[in-house]
Formats: C-alpha cells, structure tokens, sequence
C-alpha cells in the first residue's frame, strides 16, 4: 500500500471553477517534528501504561502511519446550493 502524495481540490460555484493541487511530501515534511516529538514521548507512554490516556496517545501513534497510507484514493464531495467541493487524496 502506497502513501498519498498528491491532494486534489476542485472548487466550483455558479460563477468560476478551479482546481489546485498540492503534494503531500511538503505536508509530511512539515509534520516531521511532530514525529520526533512523538518517536521521543513514546517510551514515556509505555511507562505510564496504566494511564487510559497515555495509551490512547499511544495506540494513535503507533497506528498513524497505517491511517495515512489508507486513505489514498480518499475523495469527499461536499455540496451547497450555490457551490460544489471536492477533494481528492492520491
């Protein structure tokens, strides 16, 4: 399974449509101190094991690199009566 690298918006009202994309890459390389930050926290949260919210955190950041790979091919359609949204994850 792939991660997503490119997000797909098309924005369209009763006047003007576009479409913009953006590459995920700049997005992941934002989020990496975010990831070391919690590649550090994470043996601190195996010692508070027995705190309900410490495994929480915990299971969401061991599971969050299996999020993001599954949601390539993700699209959401968001609908008004004046204007149409869809974004598309690839």
């Amino acid at each position: 399974m792939n991660v997503p690298m490119i997000l797909w918006m098309k924005f369209r009202d009763e006047n003007h449509s576009f479409r913009i994309w953006l590459p995920l890459i700049l997005v992941y390389i934002l989020l990496l101190p975010l990831v070391a930050l919690g590649l550090i926290a994470l043996p601190f949260l195996y010692l508070a094991k027995e705190n309900p919210q410490a495994r929480a955190v915990m299971r969401l950041l061991l599971y969050l690199p299996q999020l993001v790979r599954s949601m390539n091919g993700t699209e959401i359609d968001i609908h008004s009566d004046d204007s149409d949204i869809t974004l598309s994850i690839r």
